[in-house]
């Protein structure tokens, strides 16, 4: 199998799962995320084999990875290789993305900043954690701003936050994944009842 085949196939198997986990949601959004990963993994786990058998290749006309080993026996063991590692790849990169966006504490951070009224202190971002989530989050949130400042996507002095260049870039990417993909989760933890946002 050459290896610029290889690659060109397995980035267009995980578009395919981004778009399959597009058309999912489309029609699902009460079903838990990962489990709809999961489903999209498993349907690309067949489809990965299947392009890669020549009994089950019904997209003759495409270039997909084929195995010249003369055992039959190793070409099925590295066809089902393959086809499990582009599947965990896609679970791997959609959890990674899409999974998070949706649930960690982390992405919400940039919401929080990035959606906060511009007359808002730190101050007054801390105790509305305090309100909302307890003591617990807050100490969360305070760690969580320390390793976005180190990364490059929070700057600010002791009174306020702001999202540096590369966070309002991050901040647009995690707004337009929301979108596409009708995620929730950042609705049920907002803090600010505000219709737009400040970037």
């Amino acid at each position: 199998m050459k290896f610029r085949i290889f690659i060109f196939w397995l980035i267009i198997i995980q578009l395919l799962g981004f778009f399959l986990l597009f058309i999912v949601r489309l029609f699902s959004q009460s079903t838990l995320i990962i489990d709809q990963m999961l489903i999209v993994s498993g349907v690309l786990a067949f489809f990965s084999y299947a392009t890669t058998n020549p009994d089950l290749r019904f997209l003759r006309n495409l270039k997909f990875p084929d195995f010249q080993s003369s055992h039959n026996r190793s070409k099925g063991i590295a066809r089902i290789s393959v086809a499990g590692f582009a599947a965990l790849l896609f679970l791997t990169i959609s959890v990674q993305t899409v999974g998070n966006i949706d649930r960690s504490r982390s992405m919400f951070m940039f919401e929080w900043i990035g959606c906060a009224p511009n007359s808002i202190q730190l101050f007054d971002i801390e105790n509305r954690i305090v309100e909302k989530f307890g003591t617990e989050s807050l100490l969360a949130f305070q760690q969580r701003v320390e390793e976005q400042k180190t990364r490059g996507f929070i700057d600010g002095d002791g009174s306020s936050l702001d999202l540096t260049n590369s966070g309002v870039v991050l901040f647009h990417f995690q707004k337009t994944i929301q979108s596409v993909y009708k995620l929730t989760g950042w609705k049920k933890n907002l803090l600010w009842n505000v219709q737009g946002c400040s970037y």
